[in-house]
């Protein structure tokens, strides 16, 4: 069993590994009567640069804006969640760039265009999806942003 409280296999599955050997290579062993840990892949974070040229960089793209948000909650939430925000984030994005190419800043982020189709594309999926992974899917996406919009106020 891992801290987030699902067997081996059902993890590997969520991690997409094909042999449970790649699974096995982010999951810490524990002793028996404690629970493993699943190990983070993401980089560790960076520390603030206050030099000149760091302001002068250009803008983040979306991927990074949304890496870094995932990152800061990373903090408070369990490694299993994390994977969801990261994967719910991977799949946005990339459905935001095949479905419209024009689209660059998260201030042109509309419901109308982008969110309602994105939630469409979600139900159409095949094979589909259950209403509870769609809803996860979508609260994922709601958080992240509500927590982006409390950052710019």
């Amino acid at each position: 069993m891992v801290r987030a409280g699902i067997s081996l296999p059902v993890l590997q599955h969520l991690m997409g590994h094909p042999q449970i050997h790649t699974t096995m290579l982010y999951v810490q062993l524990a002793p028996p009567g404690r629970l493993a840990r699943v190990c983070p892949r993401r980089r560790q974070p960076r520390a603030f640069d206050h030099s000149a040229d760091a302001m002068s960089q250009p803008r983040h793209n979306l991927e990074q804006i949304f890496e870094t948000q995932v990152q800061n909650l990373a903090l408070t939430l369990q490694p299993f969640t994390v994977v969801k925000y990261e994967y719910v984030t991977h799949r946005f994005v990339g459905y935001l760039r095949a479905t419209f190419p024009g689209f660059r800043r998260l201030s042109q982020l509309r419901r109308g265009p982008h969110m309602l189709s994105w939630f469409r594309w979600l139900c159409e999926l095949r094979p589909p999806i259950g209403n509870h992974q769609c809803e996860q899917r979508l609260l994922c996406l709601r958080r992240l942003l509500d927590d982006l919009a409390a950052q710019r106020d």
